[in-house]
């Protein structure tokens, strides 16, 4: 197994053949099936998700000052996570692709929030702006690390997903 920046390239040039010669393997379905929890006990929200070898269990909770009790991360905080979890991984795997060996790569991120129109006191954008400070050791000049972090921002999902309108839709399902 050829492997770079914990990437198995390997596997990932398998892929990238596969999606050349069948371009729908490239099209997948993410589900998440999560359940509001009325026991004031535990936390607001609980899903559990499946990986390719396991179930995992994630649970958020709304912060107090949005009626919940902050005893999990909020929504947002996945949300926030699932965008610098992706567009890290997007430029890890870029730079291995390219043969840049990182001695370390660290994301920090921001979220700039204005939540009154949450609380329907105004229309204000809910998101002012995200920002990324991307923290990379590796012994290639800047301009190569500056051209993998275009890169990533053009291909990454969830950059796709902040930066571009997604179709929504939304079904009310009474019992």
């Amino acid at each position: 197994m050829v492997s770079l920046n914990h990437v198995d390239l390997d596997k990932l040039y398998e892929s990238i053949k596969e999606i050349e010669n069948n371009p729908t393997k490239a099209k997948r379905i993410i589900k998440v099936e999560g359940d509001w929890i009325l026991n004031e006990k535990e936390p607001q929200f609980r899903t559990y998700i499946a990986t390719e070898s396991s179930t995992f269990s994630l649970e958020a909770d709304q912060p107090s000052f949005l009626g919940g009790k902050g005893v999990r991360p909020g929504p947002m905080h996945y949300c926030i996570f699932g965008l610098a979890a992706c567009y890290l991984a997007t430029f890890v795997t870029l730079s291995a692709m390219q043969g840049v060996v990182l001695k370390k790569a660290k994301v920090i991120t921001e979220s700039y929030m204005d939540l009154s129109r949450t609380l329907g006191l105004s229309n204000n954008p809910i998101i002012e702006k995200v920002k990324f400070r991307i923290i990379v050791d590796s012994s290639v000049d800047e301009r190569k690390i500056q051209e993998l972090s275009k890169l990533a921002e053009e291909r990454c999902p969830a950059v796709y997903c902040l930066s571009n309108p997604i179709q929504f839709s939304s079904e009310i399902i009474k019992e």
